[in-house]
Formats: C-alpha cells, sequence, structure tokens
C-alpha cells in the first residue's frame, strides 16, 4: 500500500502539469477541445477501417473469406458520419435535456402540492421550479453554446485539481 502512494507522489508533479493543461485549454478553449475529441475519434475510427480493409485483401489473397472488407468500409462510412454529423448529435443532447426540463418546471410550478408542509415557505419552491424552466429554455434555444460553457466548467474543475495537485506536490517536498 505504501508503495501505492509513493507512485502517486512521484508523478504529482507530472498530473499538475496535465490537468493545469487539459483543464486550461478546455476553459479557454472548450472549442478546440470538442474538435480535437471529434477528429481523435473519427481518426481512430477510419484507422480501425483501413486496419480491417488491409487484413481483408490479405485474406482474400490467401484464399480465406472474412468479414474485413464489409466491416472496413462500414468503419470508414462511420468515421465520416462521426466528422460531418459531430456537431448535430452533440447538439440534440442539450435540446433533449432543455424540453424535459421545460416540462418539469412548468408541471411542478403550475402543481400545487398534495399537501403543505408546515412552516415551509412555497416562494422559494416556485423560484426554484422557474429557474428549472428558464434553464430548459437555455438548453433548446441555445444548444451548441451550453455544451461549450459545460466543456468550460469541467475545463475550470480540472484546473482546479491541477493547482491543488500542485500545491500538495509543493507542500510535501
Amino acid at each position: 500500500m505504501t508503495q501505492f502512494f509513493e507512485k502517486l507522489q512521484k508523478y504529482a508533479l507530472l498530473r499538475m502539469i496535465f490537468l493545469v493543461l487539459i483543464g486550461g485549454f478546455m476553459l479557454f478553449r472548450p472549442n478546440e477541445i470538442f474538435h480535437g475529441v471529434v477528429y481523435i475519434v473519427a481518426g481512430y475510427t477510419a484507422f480501425l477501417g483501413l486496419l480491417n480493409l488491409v487484413v481483408a485483401f490479405r485474406n482474400r489473397q490467401e484464399g480465406m473469406s472474412s468479414f474485413g472488407l464489409i466491416s472496413g468500409v462500414l468503419l470508414l462510412v462511420a468515421a465520416l458520419a462521426i466528422l460531418v454529423l459531430a456537431k448535430p448529435i452533440v447538439s440534440i443532447i442539450p435540446i433533449f435535456f432543455g424540453i424535459l426540463f421545460v416540462i418539469y418546471g412548468l408541471v411542478k410550478f403550475v402543481k400545487k402540492p398534495a399537501r403543505r408542509i408546515v412552516n415551509e415557505p412555497s416562494l422559494p419552491r416556485k423560484i426554484f421550479y422557474l429557474l428549472i424552466l428558464l434553464v430548459g429554455i437555455l438548453l433548446i434555444f441555445n444548444p451548441f453554446k451550453t455544451v461549450l460553457l459545460v466543456a468550460q466548467i469541467a475545463g475550470a474543475v480540472i484546473l482546479l485539481m491541477g493547482i491543488e495537485e500542485g500545491i500538495n506536490f509543493f507542500r510535501r517536498n
């Protein structure tokens, strides 16, 4: 167990640098991170497709049959689809959640509670449901910006994790 903690301490500075760089990029350049991830996933899928095609052609020359040709072509089509459809697919997710939030907020805002809890004011609850409704409307009408905002928030958290990792590293040494 002590070896595990020694390894964690040994690579703390490297983790700090990595977290600060990734977090900073996500915080200040979320669009580039999104496109980078899309290109990496599409590139990996295309690589797998090409690899399947090469294996299929080698098998064909040796007289063996395989599904490598079909899977290779399908993976190449999937890579192209990832490049073309990544932004619309990611934009659909916030719209879906936005619709759910709007419905939930409206139902809870309009609905009277089945039983009222003694000494609990209803105004804070109504304000909370109104905020859920407004977030839902924001998600519906500005889906891609909200995805980038979530990426920025995640980047800020990762950046803070990296700073905390650095503080702990320098305290120990």
